[in-house]
């Protein structure tokens, strides 16, 4: 690409994207009570779904990583990485870290890999395609007991998406150019840094859910949005409602799951709309973890692709443990 093809592609992105916020603007002034609402259900849900159930976790776990234990325990595996993906042994160390944690800590360990030289761009997309996942406490806790009050629900979806993501990785594998050891971190209690950055945490994944709680609301008041839906519905011979729990969760997690939970719907059905849903991880999701990696060289259409093959993968293991049980 010459120069000056370089800087009209900027020039054209940028004109996009300037596009897209005049119109989200507009359209809040145009109808502010809604948006409001829209804003403040978001809040709620933040406030009395997440943080009861995430904030606590968040300590707890920076508090196991603290000990270098999980560090050690990916060392001892990091050869099966190596074999099994073709990815350097570190990524083992954020997988174990990224289940413990959920969305978007394999992000954030990637980009300090790469920061650190540990990791090249072509390593770090290969890292990616497994290590994407939902921490167990937002599955089980959140969505299983919280939003659809049923346990054994979020035991089902966890166990279809992490091995989703394991098996996702399979289809990135590439030949391993070098190995990779991890030095096991130095013991770090220090209790009031570790609330601080959960906090901080909290409060990022706050106005990540704000902004696209109304941006859903947004597209749901379009007939455009309502279209898709119609003919999504028609043509598969879906319940409408579980179409447009299906697009909100593509574009916000947590917004699919309680869309999903006012559906009258199966248990069956709940299971591989769920596992779908977590494992695509919903745009809010990928635009965090696209925020880390972005300094990698992984792309946003890497992210995209790998977390669509995820869903799929983890669909299918959906259904064949359905029709197993």
């Amino acid at each position: 690409m010459t120069k000056s093809n370089k800087k009209f592609s900027i020039f054209y992105s940028n004109s996009l994207i300037f596009i897209a916020i005049c119109t989200i603007i507009a359209l809040y002034l145009l109808n502010p009570s809604d948006y409001i609402s829209a804003g403040v259900n978001g809040l709620n849900v933040w406030a009395y779904k997440l943080v009861p159930t995430l904030l606590p976790f968040m300590i707890f776990t920076k508090l196991l990583i603290s000990t270098g234990i999980p560090d050690a325990f990916g060392n001892k595996i990091s050869r099966y990485t190596s074999t099994i993906y073709g990815a350097p042994g570190c990524g083992s160390y954020v997988y174990i870290l990224s289940v413990l944690s959920g969305y978007p800590m394999n992000a954030k360990l990637i980009c300090d890999l790469y920061n650190y030289n540990k990791i090249n761009t072509k390593e770090a997309k290969q890292i990616f395609s497994f290590t994407s996942t939902s921490g167990p406490v937002f599955i089980i806790a959140t969505v299983g007991i919280a939003i659809f009050n049923n346990f054994k629900l979020g035991v089902l979806v966890l166990i279809c998406h992490m091995l989703g993501a394991l098996l996702n990785g399979l289809l990135y594998r590439k030949k391993l150019q070098k190995t990779t050891d991890l030095l096991v971190k130095t013991n770090n209690y220090d209790i009031q840094s570790i609330v601080s950055d959960s906090i901080n945490s909290m409060i990022i994944i706050c106005v990540y859910i704000i902004i696209f709680f109304i941006l859903i609301t947004m597209l749901n008041n379009t007939n455009f949005y309502n279209l898709i839906i119609s003919f999504l519905s028609n043509t598969f011979g879906v319940n409408a409602n579980i179409i447009t729990a299906i697009l909100n969760g593509f574009v916000e997690i947590t917004r699919g799951c309680i869309d999903l939970n006012l559906c009258t719907i199966n248990f069956d059905i709940k299971v591989i709309v769920l596992t779908a849903i977590i494992s695509f991880g919903g745009l809010s999701t990928i635009m965090q973890s696209y925020s880390f990696v972005k300094h990698t060289g992984v792309k946003f259409t890497n992210i995209l692709i790998m977390k669509f093959t995820q869903c799929i993968i983890s669909t299918l293991i959906a259904i064949v443990i359905i029709l197993i049980l």
